[in-house]
């Protein structure tokens, strides 16, 4: 399955590094502001892509990052957690490839 694929490539990436490295980026990811205000103030087209089980982005937190952007398209990739282009990287391709159309990228 695509989601354990890619659950062990992210603990072999992670297990190749030294322990308080990824220490000191899980308390970085922790520590930063919330940045909601300066998304709202983005006026441009944005495509917010979230796996249908995604625990730490879940969907709901997705569809509220969108509702914040002026200019979003929000998409869900079945059969995916929290990396779609890692889990399903055709799926991803395709929906990226779509919206960049979609806005003329």
């Amino acid at each position: 399955n695509a989601t354990d694929t890619a659950k062990a490539l992210v603990r072999t990436m992670i297990l190749e590094q030294r322990a308080e490295d990824v220490a000191w980026w899980q308390r970085a990811m922790a520590k930063r502001p919330d940045s909601a205000d300066v998304l709202e103030t983005l006026d441009v087209p944005s495509l917010v892509l979230v796996g249908e089980h995604d625990k730490l982005t879940p969907p709901d937190m997705a569809a509220k990052l969108a509702v914040t952007l002026k200019h979003a398209t929000s998409e869900r990739i079945e059969d995916a957690g929290h990396l779609p282009p890692v889990e399903q990287p055709e799926e991803f391709r395709a929906r990226l490839d779509r919206w960049r159309e979609q806005v003329r990228l």
